[in-house]
């Protein structure tokens, strides 16, 4: 299956399943978020859409994209070490597929981090008076430096990881994915958003405009 084949399948499945079943609450439920939401029209038409960029959403090279494993849960609790400090066992697999690496890659929770990055403390650190600004700038080095050695060990040991992790806009056209694999029940701004920025940002063809707006 290639991974444009991958997509089409989502946004089909999706498309007759709320063609058939998707039926609209009563205006007095309050569980209508939106006029969109309550529409399967709306839902339609925006899965229409996925599937005009869905060819466009992965990236090119085939190595991003082959099937792999990927534990999606992957924190202090869940991996074992000996006393040498060896991984000796990794559990809670229940949510483990395969599926194309740009689609199943993603940095495990005992290294993510989002914020600015800070090698080092700063030059008034010792005048930080604050035991909690402190304690913030703490775990602000630590959490940086954790994500830099691993941004450096993955370039040597996986560069496809790596490389997955620095496409252009690659977290916009993996969370389009995730957003469109069930909007009806879910939420539709999300993908709908998602489907915006890809079209602002992602892609320059004059073609996803045309498709998305």
């Amino acid at each position: 299956m290639s991974p444009a084949t991958y997509l089409k399948a989502i946004g089909d499945r999706e498309i007759a399943w709320i063609s058939r079943y998707a039926t609209p609450k009563a205006s007095q439920d309050s569980s209508s978020v939106s006029e969109s939401q309550n529409t399967p029209d709306s839902h339609i038409d925006l899965y229409q859409r996925f599937l005009k960029v869905a060819p466009y959403i992965f990236p090119a090279e085939e190595e991003l994209v082959t099937s792999h494993i990927w534990h999606w849960d992957l924190h202090a609790s869940n991996i074992f070490v000996n006393e040498d400090y060896e991984i000796t066992g990794v559990i809670d697999w229940q949510d483990v597929w395969a599926g194309p690496l740009f689609r199943e890659a993603r940095q495990p929770k005992v290294i993510d981090y989002n914020g600015e990055m800070l090698q080092q403390p700063p030059d008034n650190y010792k005048d930080i008076q604050d035991e909690e600004e402190k304690a913030h700038v703490d775990a602000q080095v630590e959490k940086s430096v954790v994500l830099q050695t691993y941004e450096t060990q993955t370039r040597v040991a996986n560069p496809a990881i790596h490389e997955v992790f620095h496409i252009p806009h690659g977290l916009t056209r993996r969370q389009l994915i995730t957003f469109a694999t069930n909007t009806w029940d879910g939420d539709i701004i999300p993908f709908r958003q998602s489907l915006i920025r890809i079209a602002r940002f992602v892609m320059s063809s004059g073609l996803l405009l045309t498709i998305v707006y």
